[in-house]
């Protein structure tokens, strides 16, 4: 599966596979830290304790946790896409819209 989109042309492509590549090392980190959390035998009680203590997860564009329900709590964002100039695609955030399951 392709990190980037394949209209986005140079950096802007470069820079968004890299941010994937980085979020999914982090993710990976944090998979590693819970199923080492949750013990040699791990029980769906025991993962869900450990996803219960990692607390803030630094993603592209804002950072993220789970929420008491066990599902992720990140802002969602009004963006508006245009051209920057440089024949590619500038995705900017316009307001933050709501953090949904706060």
């Amino acid at each position: 599966m392709s990190t980037t989109d394949p209209h986005e042309e140079g950096s802007q492509a470069d820079e968004r596979g890299s941010q994937m590549g980085l979020f999914a090392e982090i993710l990976d980190e944090y998979t590693t830290f819970v199923f080492a959390a949750a013990g040699p035998h791990p029980t769906s009680a025991s993962i869900i304790a450990a996803i219960g203590w990692l607390g803030a997860i630094p993603s592209p564009p804002d950072d993220w946790r789970f929420g008491t329900e066990h599902t992720p709590i990140q802002p969602w964002y009004l963006r508006q896409v245009h051209a920057d100039g440089r024949a590619a695609r500038a995705n900017v955030p316009i307001q933050t819209l709501t953090t949904p399951g706060e």
